[in-house]
């Protein structure tokens, strides 16, 4: 024990002023009474500094406790091991662990300081918490070499590190090692739990909660072993020796019944036990409540079985976390809020938010408030299920949340079921809760915010202004949280651009990808789409040409849409110049590029040519769809020239109401105007409200319940008295066209026969705008009949075979012959996610309602029949 200034009973009243100026803040006149601690006095000694120090331990303080440091070498007063340690603790504790290593090392051994088990330990421990695995490293290597040794401490802090590392080896290692040195006791357990739980390992989660049990439930249990103590007498298995014959996976049928524990049914429940546990030696939960100790071995199971519940949900494995969390009730042990958090997370992920909620209420029947997570998981279950309503509830319940996953969920959820102002009100909510949105947050509002009046309606100035708006405000949002643009941000706002019409913007932001990252040939594929959609052929090719000289391959969408460009330049040797191209590159022509060469063809009015391709995709075996047929079936049908249908084409999407009342003017204009074009007028603009109605998508389908009344509107018309003079003359239905000699408006009728027999040979199912194109055609020529038989039959088949086999009657009364007047809003609400389900039996309840009976079997048609007869021999 080295000398040094004299000191008296005043030196420990000059450690507690000291203690107390750190306490308020005074660090000057704590400096000045440690330089003069002790003066004149009798020998200080290095114990007189441990108050000081401890204090400095607590606050903690290390700038103090290294000025200590120098105070003591100053005085020459040489440290001790108690106060080495607690110099070291503290520079740990306030984060100077580089500081905390060099004064490990740089002090010698000697009788009174010397390197322990204890410092190792601490500076052990704080590596882990900083995470640094260079310091840990170290602190290995002088532990080594100094030849320390390891205790339960130790290897708790390896553990920690093996766990930041995601080091699954690592654990079992330690799990190796400390068997071979300790006996197992609850903490130890408790943090092999928590080990493996955290990276994923169930099975040895539960072996060692198992083993925990075991411990726990015994006679004379242990809370803490001896770290003296070196071997076991009795040593205990490894864990992956697992007698899996216990294990007993039976199907849970009821959520609210099994999270109901009854106490009078326990001993017979045994099938409900955990993976590998063995209750037969349990004596119950009393043995433990008897120890002095029970409580604290109550919470410490408790929370190792939370940490495996919790290990179940990444590994979304319910059955299992369902068995712990019955089997913790079958101990007698009340699952914590984390235990509720854990269950309700891996059921809400693996069998949907009805389970999860039932867990809930439970939860609340016990007063347990859920926590954040919990709410997090549900809202964002709630979200994948398209319950926006719920999903926003269980964000209003959280106090807090840190990460903007729950809230992109339910963006995404508002951008399926198309709800931008819902949207908003998200984001706001964000704000409000200073919830930092992450890219992904970002990419979801390009697309939900991004577009005004697509795809309903063409973009204009008002339109492209409003979207260049949008695009700034998300953007200075992004710059103002540190955010870059992600590869899908600017496929979403290319698409964006694209839609709205905004071609300047849409290949500035182009060159943007270009410059920040390989855009790759999707992204040239969507400005590609939009360029050729706006009808900016030469910009297309321009940029065709710039995926090719950076050494990019089209891809089979790249030469569909180029082909498709080609209708636009009129250049049918560029279109098979692609096909080629298509061809070496592997990509034979398919469907899409069928239906874009068909459209370049027609641009050159060859049908001949175009039914040859027709000919060539049926016969290649390439599944087709409707698209390539009413290719050719639009060209094939004539256009209304009418001033009056030109407006109409020109009504883009939602209908409005003053749209829907000018059917009756038309039929009142028809009744008291002289001019005869009135009666065709009023004709052909309810067939192109049909065609206009038939084309609609989502926000459209509403607005189906609207064709009917075109329908009815134009085979009304044909019955209605027209005036001649004095005399009324009545003008049945007719089945023979009209024609007076001089068509100004022929269309081809056999091909679009030719094509429509060809499409019920191939099985194509038509869709709404097949419907549209051959009853406008059969209306323009005067077969009222022929109209709407093949309505019918077109109707029939958008439907599926085994459903007209199995639902049949069900159709015909609910739908179909249905005499209420709620009968189209029933077919709208019953196949709402099943437009063509719903266009079909609107299409034959309104052929009902003329008088037609409908027949399920197409082959008794008499207009498939004649289709077949008449084209049989034909190519």
């Amino acid at each position: 024990m080295g000398l040094g200034y004299p000191v008296t009973t005043v030196t420990g009243q000059v450690q507690k002023q000291i203690v107390d100026a750190l306490h308020l803040g005074e660090r000057e006149r704590a400096s000045s009474l440690l330089s003069h601690i002790g003066y004149n006095k009798p020998i200080l000694l290095a114990d007189n500094f441990v108050q000081i120090l401890e204090y400095c331990t607590l606050a903690p303080d290390p700038l103090f406790a290294m000025e200590i440091c120098r105070t003591m070498e100053e005085k020459g007063i040489d440290m001790n091991n108690e106060c080495h340690n607690l110099v070291i603790l503290a520079l740990c504790k306030g984060g100077y662990l580089e500081e905390a290593f060099n004064l490990m090392s740089s002090y010698g051994e000697t009788p009174d300081c010397y390197p322990t088990l204890s410092k190792y330990n601490t500076l052990l421990r704080a590596s882990a918490k900083m995470r640094s695995l260079t310091h840990a490293s170290e602190c290995l290597d002088l532990m080594e070499r100094d030849m320390v040794g390891k205790n339960e401490v130790t290897y708790g802090q390896l553990l920690k590190l093996a766990v930041f590392q995601k080091n699954l080896s690592a654990v079992h290692n330690i799990w190796k090692e400390y068997t071979r040195y300790y006996s197992f006791n609850l903490i130890s357990l408790r943090e092999f739990i928590w080990s493996f739980s955290r990276l994923g390992d169930i099975d040895a989660a539960c072996e060692a909660l198992r083993q925990m049990v075991d411990l726990a439930f015994k006679e004379g249990f242990i809370i803490k072993k001896n770290a003296g103590k070196q071997m076991l007498s009795l040593p205990i298995p490894f864990y992956n020796k697992l007698d899996w014959s216990r294990c007993r996976k039976d199907k849970i049928t009821s959520v609210a019944s099994l999270y109901k524990y009854d106490p009078t049914q326990a001993n017979s429940m045994d099938h409900q036990k955990v993976v590998a546990f063995d209750m037969k030696d349990v004596k119950g939960i009393g043995t433990v409540l008897r120890n002095p100790e029970g409580i604290f071995v109550i919470k410490v199971l408790r929370l190792s079985f939370t940490h495996a519940i919790k290990a179940c949900v990444r590994a979304e494995n319910h059955k299992l976390a369902e068995q712990l969390f019955f089997q913790m009730q079958n101990l007698g042990i009340h699952p914590s809020r984390g235990a509720y958090d854990g269950l309700i997370r891996v059921l809400a992920r693996t069998r949907g938010f009805h389970d999860g909620m039932e867990v809930l209420k439970l939860m609340q029947e016990k007063n347990l408030k859920p926590l954040d997570s919990t709410l997090a998981a549900l809202s964002i279950s709630c979200s994948k299920g398209l319950e926006l309503d719920l999903a926003e509830a269980f964000l209003n319940q959280m106090a807090k949340c840190e990460r903007p996953y729950p809230f992109n969920a339910l963006l995404k959820a508002c951008h399926i079921l198309d709800r931008p102002e819902r949207g908003v009100h998200v984001f706001g909510k964000m704000k409000q809760l200073k919830v930092t949105p992450n890219i992904k947050t970002y990419e979801l509002l390009f697309s939900l915010f991004g577009n005004v009046n697509a795809p309903y309606e063409i973009g204009n100035i008002l339109s492209q202004a409003e979207v260049a708006k949008r695009i700034h405000v998300l953007e200075d949002d992004m710059m103002r949280n540190g955010i870059q643009h992600s590869y899908l941000s600017i496929r979403n706002l290319l698409h964006v651009l694209g839609s709205e019409g905004m071609i300047s913007r849409l290949l500035h932001y182009l060159r943007v990808a270009e410059n920040q990252y390989p855009p790759r040939t999707p992204i040239y594929n969507i400005v590609l789409h939009s360029l050729v959609d706006a009808e900016e052929g030469d910009v297309a090719i321009n940029v065709f040409k710039t995926l090719m000289s950076h050494g990019y391959h089209p891809n089979n969408v790249t030469l569909s849409i180029m082909i498709e460009c080609c209708t636009i330049t009129r250049s049918l040797k560029s279109a098979l110049g692609l096909i080629a191209m298509g061809i070496r590159y592997g990509y034979p022509p398919n469907a899409q590029a069928y239906t874009s060469l068909i459209k370049a063809v027609l641009t050159l009015e060859d049908f001949d040519e175009a039914l040859t391709l027709l000919d060539k995709a049926c016969s290649e075996g390439i599944e087709i769809d409707a698209l390539l047929f009413n290719a050719i079936l639009k060209e094939a049908v004539w256009k209304v020239p009418y001033f009056l249908l030109s407006f109409v084409d020109r009504i883009k999407p939602p209908f409005s109401l003053l749209h829907v009342c000018l059917f009756p003017l038309l039929i009142l204009l028809l009744k008291i105007h002289p001019l005869k074009d009135t009666r065709l007028m009023s004709e052909r603009f309810s067939r192109t409200m049909f065609r206009q109605t038939c084309n609609l998508q989502k926000e459209g389908r509403l607005l189906k319940t609207y064709l009917g009344k075109c329908l009815l509107v134009s085979l009304t018309l044909q019955s209605l008295p027209i005036e001649h003079g004095n005399r009324q003359e009545f003008v049945p239905l007719r089945s023979n066209p009209v024609s007076d000699g001089n068509d100004s408006y022929p269309d081809r009728i056999d091909i679009i026969e030719y094509v429509m027999d060809r499409m019920l040979k191939e099985n194509v199912r038509p869709d709404a705008v097949t419907c549209g194109h051959v009853f406008s055609m059969y209306i323009d020529r005067g077969f009222y009949n022929t109209a709407m038989e093949a309505l019918q039959v077109m109707s029939i088949c958008m439907l599926s075979e085994e459903d007209i086999n199995e639902n049949t009657t069900v159709f015909e009364d609910d739908f179909i012959y249905a005499e209420d007047s709620e009968a189209e809003s029933r077919i709208l609400e019953h196949f709402m996610d099943s437009e063509h389900y719903s266009v079909a039996f609107l299409n034959l309840r309104w052929c009902a309602m003329q008088g037609n009976m409908v027949s399920w079997s197409i082959h008794d048609s008499p207009w498939v029949n004649r289709l077949s007869a008449t084209n049989r021999f034909l190519r």
